[in-house]
């Protein structure tokens, strides 16, 4: 039997950059990552974790703690009815973990979208200006 944290740990040194493929296309998705960051979990339960599969562990995981879902969903910019399933699409992708934390993957392609559009972002086939402020 293992811990809640040693479980939560093995699973952070198992991230898989492919989980956060829909991220690419989901803004919503990415909003909701942001997020996660800003919300309260509360530890409910102190088990050890006695499953044996990877997907039993980590459902097992998200039953030891409780958050607040409806100020998860109004940092997230979420409706109402949408709360459940992009809480659900996070979880099952394992972009969020029950602790506050995101994945690192998730986080660091976060902080590459950051960093373009504070760089400001150009264009293919955008003319670049010479010294002397000609295209």
């Amino acid at each position: 039997m293992s811990t809640w944290e040693e479980t939560l740990d093995e699973f952070k040194q198992d991230e898989a950059a492919e989980s956060i493929v829909p991220l690419i296309e989901d803004e919503r998705l990415r909003n909701a990552v942001v997020a996660w960051k800003s919300v309260t979990i509360s530890r409910t339960k102190q088990d050890g974790c006695e499953h044996e599969g990877e997907v039993a562990r980590w459902n097992w995981l998200w039953t030891q703690v409780e958050y607040d879902r409806e100020t998860f969903g109004t940092v997230a910019g979420l409706k109402p009815q949408d709360v459940n399933p992009v809480m659900t699409r996070l979880i099952g992708l394992r972009m969020i973990y029950p602790d506050g934390n995101i994945n690192n993957f998730a986080k660091q392609f976060l902080q590459a979208i950051i960093m373009q559009r504070l760089q400001g972002k150009k264009g293919p086939g955008r003319p670049k200006k010479t010294a002397d402020g000609k295209k």
